[in-house]
């Protein structure tokens, strides 16, 4: 692990809103007032109960989801959607359920070899060596 620090959130949350009747909106924080650092070769598991957001903070982090409010860096970067742009193909975030996440109709290389080309890593040619 290096000092450098990879990913790094500051007092990230994320509401929904549920429409309680014609002028109330009813909050739900499914993650609020989170603030993380995770450095350059480190692991990092998030653990929870089901249902505790920790699905929602990982797309949040990533920028697959927006954040209500807080602020999100990647490589010192505010992860804003330009940026993310840049850095979508160095994200990656492995979900709790397989099942959902590997196709059975695919080979495992098929399964290692698509993120490859979808975000053009790698040229078709090094793919299939």
């Amino acid at each position: 692990m290096t000092d450098k620090v990879l990913l790094k959130a500051e007092h990230v949350k994320k509401y929904y809103y549920d429409s309680d009747g014609l002028f109330k909106k009813k909050e739900k924080k499914i993650v609020d007032d989170v603030s993380l650092e995770v450095h350059e070769g480190e692991t990092v598991g998030l653990v929870g109960e089901s249902g505790c957001g920790k699905s929602t903070l990982g797309k949040t982090l990533i920028h697959m989801i927006p954040s209500t409010d807080g602020k999100i860096y990647f490589n010192g970067e505010e992860l804003t959607d330009e940026a993310y742009d840049r850095y979508y193909t160095d994200m990656q975030m492995i979900f709790q359920d397989p099942l959902s996440a590997l196709n059975p109709r695919m080979t495992v290389f098929d399964i290692i070899a698509e993120p490859l080309r979808v975000c053009h890593i790698c040229e078709e040619k090094d793919i299939e060596s």
